[in-house]
C-alpha cells in the first residue's frame, strides 16, 4: 500500500511539473511575442 502511495504521488508530481513547466513556457512565449510586437512598433 504505501509503494502505491509513493507511486502514485509521484506520478502527480510529475504530472504537476509537467504542467507547470508548460505554463512557464508559453509565458514566456507570449512575453516574447508582446516584446517583438513592441519592438515592431518602436521602429
Amino acid at each position: 500500500k504505501n509503494v502505491n502511495e509513493m507511486v502514485f504521488n509521484i506520478c502527480i508530481h510529475q504530472a504537476f511539473l509537467a504542467l507547470t513547466s508548460d505554463r512557464l513556457v508559453s509565458q514566456k512565449t507570449e512575453l516574447s511575442q508582446k516584446a517583438s510586437r513592441n519592438a515592431h512598433r518602436r521602429l
